[in-house]
């Protein structure tokens, strides 16, 4: 019926937690199933503790890839055998009935439902900065389109923390760019957004559903605002990336950047750090995003 798909690196007490978590909605003697994409330099401690939880019969445990987020996925979804396959990222906690309301939901809506996902709640591991304003949570995976169940229309989409796939139709569009998604240090994005575009394109919907519900941690590391540069740096490169034309410039664009994990400096003023209004600090965002673009299209221009 369904597998929930883990795709983890080098996070091993993030993954027993969510396992752990996990367990208390895998039914036993169903066909559920628990996959597990290891991309962590060793995997022999946290295999042991995942059997020991599931056993042999409803656990899928796979050695993972160098190549990224996307290449990792698309591993789980060469090897899963059943109808659905969720994705839930190893820094959330799954609500209680997580995995009924995904079933619940694509067989509310049919054959032509593709994907559905929900709410991302954060769950903050340290105290929120005064200077973080709501509109800038989209960059931490923090998604919430209201309580009403419906379908959604680009630009909106589903965040890969907390979403769930018809296998037949992942299969169809040949699963996720693996030139897109986090990649070692490189805040690459837009790689779940642009499946969904592909699976709409087809004619397939994408629904959402408030009790389809994660939370997500969020640790000290993300909320820096050095971090904010590098991952709305990124983004950038990920918007350019997605909206080339042919994918020879795509590569060119990525290559231009693969050595540079960082924010440029030039980009970043240091004035900035003093910030605490929020608002202030979302125009500051807004501003290095349009400074970011045009800075990398200009490093293309003279590539």
């Amino acid at each position: 019926m369904i597998t929930v798909a883990i795709c983890t690196a080098n996070r091993k007490g993030l993954l027993s937690d969510l396992l752990a978590k996990l367990s208390n909605q895998i039914k036993i003697n169903a066909d559920y199933r628990i996959l597990v994409v290891d991309s962590s330099s060793s995997i022999d401690q946290s295999l042991a503790d995942a059997t020991a939880l599931y056993g042999k019969e409803q656990l899928i445990y796979l050695p993972g890839t160098t190549a990224g987020l996307s290449a990792a996925r698309n591993i789980a979804i060469s090897k899963c055998t059943t109808r659905y396959i969720a994705f839930i990222d190893d820094d959330a906690v799954p609500c209680e009935g997580w995995i009924d309301s995904i079933l619940k939901t694509f067989h509310e809506n049919g054959e032509l439902c593709a994907a559905v996902g929900g709410k991302i709640i954060p769950l903050w591991q340290v105290k929120r900065p005064a200077w973080l304003s709501d509109k800038l949570l989209t960059y931490l995976s923090i998604l919430d389109l209201g309580s009403r169940k419906r379908y959604l229309s680009a630009p909106e989409s589903l965040y890969g923390a907390n979403m769930a796939f018809r296998l037949s139709a992942l299969k169809r569009v040949h699963g996720f760019r693996v030139d897109l998604g986090r990649r070692n240090n490189l805040l690459l994005s837009n790689e779940e957004s642009e499946l969904q575009k592909r699976l709409t394109g087809l004619g397939f919907k994408v629904s959402y559903s408030p009790d389809i519900c994660v939370y997500h941690k969020i640790g000290q590391d993300r909320l820096m605002k050095k971090w904010f540069y590098d991952r709305i740096f990124w983004q950038a490169i990920s918007d350019i990336v997605v909206e080339s034309d042919d994918n020879i410039r795509a590569k060119r664009i990525l290559d231009s950047f693969m050595e540079r994990s960082e924010c440029p400096e030039q980009l970043v003023n240091n004035e900035h750090e003093s910030i605490k209004d929020p608002d202030k600090f979302f125009r500051v965002c807004e501003s290095l995003y349009t400074e970011a673009r045009e800075f990398a299209l200009k490093q293309l221009e003279n590539t």
